[in-house]
């Protein structure tokens, strides 16, 4: 056929399952045998042009951006899954099985409790780890935190404040009662039952602080006819956090950028997708898709069409975490 392989040669294991022989991570890409690309060092900045060269007069010039990731800007995590209940996030932790270092955290502004462990210094380590839990945790995200006091913050426990309006021993009085106030004010509430008293609690929350919830009482009590609220305080297991997400989707991680580069074209060929390459804080070399997303159904979709293209990586998702508070917005 007078070709060659790039890469020349690949590692793998053959494992047996009851359908058959089963190999994995079996990727190279066939060229003309006089098939050059320049090995010249891989350097960050705008972009970076990739030649590639045939016997035949024929070359290839590409362009990819690349970005350097500094060491002690960013710190990474591992977000297992995330829930609407804090029961559902309890029975995640415990099944989790390597060790105890997984807390919860409960996520203000998407209303979720998210399970996470872990914490690591470059984004290669990260990155691989994610990966080790995929089988288990199909929607495990690496979670990139690259903002100011990023080391202080997002230590487990803390307190949830809540206005309480009523208290109810009958749950269908509790509720009308909440619908009315819902009609009149618009409030976002919920029903909460104590479990020492086993009362029915209408309430509205939650807020990360006593004085978020005092302020917020003034002004119901100043702008409605509400003539008392309480302000309950309850212990949490999990902080709470004043964050939102972007999304990125990592492609692989590359030994020579030679390699990034072309699965990069492969990428675009066939997905019509374009990528860069991250240069992480201990060297490796990480390909990721350059677009960055705000929907975690087109994020999902995204890397379902790429897994089932069967002749790419499975892509790892990465959550850009950005305070809500100070409008930092997420950059490397």
């Amino acid at each position: 056929m007078n070709v060659k392989s790039i890469p020349e040669k690949i590692e793998f294991e053959v494992e047996a399952i009851p359908e058959g022989d089963f190999v994995e991570g079996l990727q190279l890409l066939l060229v003309p045998k006089d098939f050059q690309v320049n090995e010249e060092p891989i350097t960050a900045g705008t972009n970076i042009a990739q030649t590639a060269n045939s016997g035949g007069g024929i070359s290839l010039e590409y362009n990819i951006a690349v970005e350097r990731l500094t060491l002690n800007k960013c710190r990474y995590g591992i977000q297992l899954a995330a829930f609407s209940t804090f029961e559902a996030a309890t029975k995640i932790m415990k099944s989790y099985s390597l060790g105890s270092g997984s807390y919860i955290v409960y996520n203000e502004p998407r209303k979720l409790y998210a399970v996470r462990t872990g914490l690591f210094q470059d984004l290669s380590s990260a990155s691989n780890f994610t990966q080790n839990l995929s089988i288990n945790y199909p929607d495990a995200a690496v979670l990139n935190q690259c903002y100011e006091t990023v080391a202080t913050n997002f230590e487990p426990g803390g307190f949830r404040y809540d206005l309480q309006f009523a208290a109810f021993t009958n749950p269908n009085r509790a509720d009308s009662y909440m619908t009315d106030l819902k009609s009149r004010y618009e409030f976002d509430l919920h029903r909460y039952q104590d479990p020492n008293t086993l009362m029915y609690k209408v309430r509205m929350g939650p807020y990360s602080s006593e004085r978020l919830a005092e302020q917020e009482k003034s002004k119901v009590l100043k702008s409605t006819s509400v003539s008392d609220i309480y302000i309950a305080k309850q212990e949490l297991p999990a902080s709470m956090i004043n964050v939102d997400f972007d999304f990125i989707l990592q492609l692989g991680e590359f030994k020579t950028d030679r390699q990034a580069v072309l699965y990069a074209i492969r990428v675009e060929e066939e997905l019509g997708l374009d990528s860069k390459i991250l240069i992480d804080e201990r060297e490796s070399i990480v390909l990721v898709l350059e677009d960055v997303y705000s929907d975690w159904e087109e994020v999902l979709s995204i890397r379902k069409k790429i897994i089932d293209n069967n002749s790419f990586r499975s892509p790892v998702i990465h959550l850009m975490e950005q305070k809500i508070d100070s409008q930092i917005n997420f950059s490397w």
